[in-house]
């Protein structure tokens, strides 16, 4: 089962250190939901994860300096982002789609 857990929570095929993950102005709705699927992911990720209900809070925590336009930051949104970096993402997505459908209908 801890390998499912670990495959769940993404950490383990892949050579990644998350430092910290932010969720802003989230549905109060959706929290217990949240919840539960936080309980499947290992403690020390479990930590890392920082849910904010206003963008003020999550001043608190990150300098809007850094931040886009639409988190309540300074920076443009062509500033915020390494959009290389976003590039490269999106290409591997496509490729890991294409190779998992190519796995499931054949």
């Amino acid at each position: 089962m801890d390998h499912t857990l670990s495959t769940i929570s993404g950490t383990n095929g892949m050579p990644l250190k998350i430092g910290e993950i932010h969720f802003v102005n989230n549905s109060r709705v959706i929290w217990p939901v949240f919840k539960f699927f936080l309980r499947l992911l290992k403690e020390k990720i479990r930590k890392r994860i920082k849910v904010h209900y206003s963008l003020e809070d999550l001043h608190n925590y990150i300098d809007p300096s850094i931040l886009p336009k639409s988190l309540g930051g300074e920076l443009e949104e062509t500033e915020a982002f390494d959009e290389e970096l976003v590039d490269t993402i999106v290409k591997q997505n496509v490729k890991y789609d294409d190779l998992w459908k190519s796995r499931t209908h054949s």
